[in-house]
């Protein structure tokens, strides 16, 4: 899922993506997959001229989207489940 924001097809904006993360798991630590889906993405957004901020996500109310999205701080947002 992806939300566009502040871009336009001139090649204006921020060029930064957002990336929403879930919290940890129970044990305060992330998986192998989790982790190499953040390089990944990380290392498309640089190879296209973006970059990349994360933020940590609790669910469709969280601040970090909202700060993302109201101020326009970035093109697109992807959010991890």
């Amino acid at each position: 899922m992806a939300a566009r924001t502040g871009s336009d097809d001139s090649g204006g904006g921020t060029r930064t993506l957002g990336l929403l993360y879930p919290p940890a798991g129970r044990r305060g630590d992330y998986t192998t997959m989790q982790l190499a889906f953040v390089g990944g993405v990380a290392e498309a957004a640089a190879e296209h001229g973006y970059d990349l901020l994360l933020a940590p996500a609790g669910g469709h109310e969280d601040p970090s989207f909202a700060r993302m999205i109201d101020h326009r701080r970035v093109d697109g947002v992807i959010v991890m489940e």
